[in-house]
């Protein structure tokens, strides 16, 4: 359920942060650890992606999730790396 909710609030920041035109679609990808996202998002960011990263402050401030600008086309391309989320582990 937690990474649920840090998914969506990455998205809501995301929203905020990058105003869209027409409503985009949602796609969740993962990552193995909080190194592994922070190299995704210097990864995005050299690729020219801008991207809203989440800090859980009830983790201590620890980086749980990370949103992209809405990608068209080409663009996506950096996001191929990324499996898709399979869900909470049980």
């Amino acid at each position: 359920m937690t990474q649920s909710l840090e998914r969506i609030e990455a998205a809501v920041e995301a929203a905020r942060r990058f105003p869209l035109a027409k409503h985009p679609s949602l796609v969740l990808c993962q990552v193995r650890s909080e190194g592994a996202l922070l190299r995704a998002l210097a990864d995005l960011a050299g690729a020219g992606i801008a991207c809203a990263l989440f800090r859980e402050p009830d983790l201590n401030h620890q980086a749980t999730a990370l949103a992209t600008e809405p990608l068209q086309l080409n663009a996506r391309a950096p996001m191929r790396r990324f499996p898709l989320w399979k869900g909470a582990a049980s």
